[in-house]
Formats: structure tokens, C-alpha cells, sequence
């Protein structure tokens, strides 16, 4: 911090600096591609029952069938 301090006083009173600069840190070595699912499994059974997830994916297995089959209905062009 000094060295900073000492470098700021020779900036305003020059414009020129003996101090050199830090050294920048290191680069992130950045996140996996799928660090987010990595996240969500592992927080994901602190709510919800797995035991409850294995009885309703029929239902909702038969809930999608049933959205997938209504579909082609509700989009039928208007006629006048």
C-alpha cells in the first residue's frame, strides 16, 4: 500500500512514476459448461422427496401426453 501511495504522490506531482504497477492477479480459470446442472443436483434433494418425484412422473408423464395431443387442436386458423 505504500508503494501505491508513494506512486500516486509521483503521478501528481511528474505525471511519471518509478513505482511499477502490481502484478495483475491470475485469470478465473472459469466454470464448466454445465456447472449450473452440477448446482442443481446437488441442491436439488434439500426440496424435493425423491420418493414423491418417482410416483408423480407417471402423472405428469400422462399430463404432457395429454398437452402434446390437445395442441394441434387450439391452433387451427380462424375462418370467417
Amino acid at each position: 500500500m505504500k508503494l501505491m501511495a508513494v506512486r500516486r504522490v509521483q503521478m501528481a506531482q511528474s505525471g511519471k512514476s518509478d513505482v511499477p504497477l502490481p502484478p495483475a492477479p491470475p485469470p478465473h480459470p472459469g466454470y464448466a459448461p454445465n456447472a449450473a446442472l452440477h448446482a442443481i443436483k446437488r441442491h436439488a434433494l434439500e426440496f424435493v422427496n425423491p420418493k414423491a418425484l418417482a410416483v408423480s412422473s407417471c402423472s405428469v408423464c400422462f399430463h404432457n401426453i395429454f398437452l402434446l395431443k390437445e395442441l394441434p387442436k387450439g391452433n387451427k386458423p380462424k375462418r370467417e
